[in-house]
């Protein structure tokens, strides 16, 4: 076999104390994503309110208001934000973000004939 009793008792321990430190950052990232969906829910509750407020004010507005960013137009260009972290275990968070993108791509661009891609990279 070639392990001593000690060597095995030594990689035991190890393993344990890799497992508690990968449950200990579970435990972190379970926090982080709760707190970060109850701000999501926050702003979800505000932009309502907003869009309320907008549709009372176009309800309420004369009849000739006009302003150029109410008008119905051609969409020529789409642009997204994609945000993804370079800390942490978040590799597959960045893997399903990037997959989603490409559905959607493929989903409702699929009929334009020329796609431009620009990809930036901010670290701190």
């Amino acid at each position: 076999m070639g392990n001593s009793l000690g060597e095995v008792k030594k990689r035991l321990s190890s393993t344990k104390s890799t497992a508690q430190i990968t449950k200990a950052m579970y435990m972190v990232s379970s926090s982080k994503i709760k707190r970060a969906e109850r701000t999501y829910s926050g702003y979800k509750d505000f932009m309502l309110q907003i869009k309320n407020v907008i549709n009372n004010v176009l309800k309420t507005a004369p009849e000739d208001f006009y302003h150029p960013l109410m008008t119905s137009r051609e969409v020529k260009k789409t642009a997204y934000l994609i945000i993804t972290s370079d800390r942490g275990l978040a590799g597959t968070y960045n893997s399903s973000i990037f997959k989603e993108l490409d559905n959607i791509i493929i989903n409702h661009h699929i009929q334009q004939m020329h796609l431009v891609y620009a990809f930036l990279n901010f670290h701190k």
